[in-house]
């Protein structure tokens, strides 16, 4: 029957080519300039693509049917753990508790380093992103009830909201806590101690963390150790496939799309933002809307529902367990169904294959793809035959197919069956060639510091041969040779930039280094000889 059904309605659907792809949303954006990292290729990426690659804009209209309907949703507080925030986050929602305290107070007051700006762009940028205006923000129901201020320090009672976002490479000291004023609480991830901390967050409230963005190295100690009581996630890029700087382990179990090219609002406009600090509030965002339906849900049972309703990505090529890309749509879909079907008193519900079947309704959503009257609802049926059975390689290829005719590229390689030659060609380079990327960054790295034409701190200098350290430690079989350029022949390159700009302290350290720790890889000659 799906077969006769598919030949006859097969000639009747529209040609997307030469057309714009349909809008999403009231008003239409100009979309993005986006290149590949790993094949070099450019491609154009709609300006919310991320947010429409997990079925956020399905979401926020099947919630907004539940509203009309008058379904009872539970609260959905957040609480978001950043280096800072400015204003912007006013433009998110926040409990009136937080709000009245944001509103009153005195933003001018901070520093204008550049470092301390960036570090309050960051926080109010994942804020924006779990709680804020759509289309950019991406939950429906969360609201912020707690978050982090390094500059807020008076201490009265401690609370931990639900969920819990964390995005920073570390705690901030001073956090702002809601229920009855502010507390300050020790939360670095800098030591034992303070990971012992971080682990005691996880324990009392779902803690959403960002893998990292320094791959091949291994996730931070705390994610090895621990990440099995967190959601810890990774970022995909637009095609679908694990981004070249995003952390790997075990205990990275989703990935959302981010890569570098995330739009957020801040401060009334639109920012890029990504990384794995990208990815983690869009999976914080879905968590908040899953647990305004069922707040019962712990920890494994939401990483269980977010990747069985998931859409499996090409990254499994690369042998990569995060390789589950969220599915913010057929999420909810599940937990409406477990919550109408008495969730609540059986558990075990979650296991049941037939709550996460839409196959028949995916397909009559296919046909009206076809034969819908207007072009634009032909493109959102489509979509959503393709959020609520993503396994079905002949929608997917027909999304694929509209996204490619109208001149986006990438995204035609998320939409289309996961295995397409593109991910087979990333897979083989993540594998095979990790290093390379990595030093290509590291060389960029140098560059950045060597421009500052100043000495080095001994703390900088202390961070970076702990940095080449661990590389070395990561990676020593794969340094060798990758491509003709060894692990030598980039620390030599990085002595002579750090000489080129008379950087003699940075030098000398790395000569040391050098002659410590990679004797073997100078190629039995001596490092001056190397550098002359």
């Amino acid at each position: 029957m799906r077969l006769f059904t598919l030949l006859f309605v097969w000639g009747c659907g529209i040609n997307y080519q030469q057309r714009e792809l349909p809008s999403l949303y009231e008003r239409s954006y100009a979309p993005i300039a986006y290149t590949d990292y790993y094949t070099e290729q450019e491609s154009a990426i709609t300006k919310f693509w991320a947010q429409e690659a997990i079925g956020t804009p399905e979401a926020r209209g099947f919630i907004q049917q539940l509203v009309n309907d008058s379904f009872s949703f539970k609260p959905s507080k957040v609480g978001v753990v950043d280096g800072g925030f400015n204003e912007g986050i006013l433009d998110a929602r926040l409990t009136p508790e937080l709000r009245e305290f944001v509103s009153g107070y005195d933003f001018s007051s901070l520093s204008d380093g550049k470092e301390e700006k960036e570090s309050r762009q960051h926080g109010t940028r994942v804020i924006n992103l779990i709680a804020g205006q759509a289309p950019a923000g991406v939950s429906s129901r969360a609201e912020v009830d707690y978050l982090s201020n390094k500059s807020v320090t008076d201490v009265k009672t401690e609370y931990l909201p639900p969920v819990i976002n964390y995005s920073m490479g570390f705690f901030p000291r001073y956090l702002w806590l809601p229920g009855g004023g502010a507390r300050m609480i020790y939360l670095t991830t800098l030591d034992d101690d303070e990971n012992d901390k971080l682990v005691q967050v996880s324990e009392r409230s779902i803690l959403v963390k960002a893998a990292g963005n320094d791959f091949p190295l291994s996730p931070s100690s705390v994610i090895v150790n621990h990440g099995d009581e967190m959601v810890v996630v990774g970022s995909a890029d637009p095609s679908g496939f694990i981004s070249w700087f995003s952390q790997a382990s075990e205990q990275v179990v989703l990935l959302a799309p981010s890569d570098y090219y995330l739009s957020v609002l801040d401060e009334g406009n639109l920012r890029s933002f990504g990384g794995t600090s990208g990815s983690a509030p869009l999976v914080t965002s879905i968590v908040a809307d899953l647990r305004s339906i069922l707040p019962t849900l712990t920890r494994d049972e939401i990483v269980y529902l977010l990747r069985k309703t998931a859409i499996v990505s090409g990254a499994t090529l690369a042998h990569d367990n995060s390789a589950y890309i969220v599915n913010h749509y057929r999420a909810l879909r599940v937990a409406y169904r477990l919550a109408d079907r008495g969730f609540v008193n059986d558990s075990s519900l979650l296991k049941d294959s037939e709550i996460y079947n839409f196959h028949t309704e995916s397909w009559q959503m296919f046909i009206g793809s076809k034969t819908a009257s207007s072009y634009r609802q032909r493109f959102l049926n489509l979509r959503l035959a393709f959020f609520l059975n993503p396994a079905d390689l002949v929608v997917r290829r027909e999304l694929a197919e509209v996204y490619r005719q109208c001149g986006y590229d990438s995204q035609a390689l998320f939409y289309s069956q996961p295995y397409h030659a593109e991910a087979k060609q990333k897979a083989q380079l993540r594998n095979s060639y990790p290093i390379k990327y990595f030093l290509k960054i590291e060389k960029d790295n140098f560059a950045k510091w060597l421009k500052n034409e100043r000495e080095m701190g001994q703390i900088e200098i202390e961070a970076m041969t702990v940095r080449l350290d661990a590389i070395r430690l990561q990676a020593t079989s794969h340094l060798t040779e990758i491509d003709g350029y060894s692990w030598g022949d980039a620390l030599v390159t990085y002595i002579k930039g750090a000489d080129n700009h008379g950087n003699q302290i940075l030098s000398n350290t790395l000569r040391e280094y050098a002659r410590a720790t990679y004797p073997e890889m100078l190629n039995n000659e001596t490092l001056d000889q190397l550098i002359d």
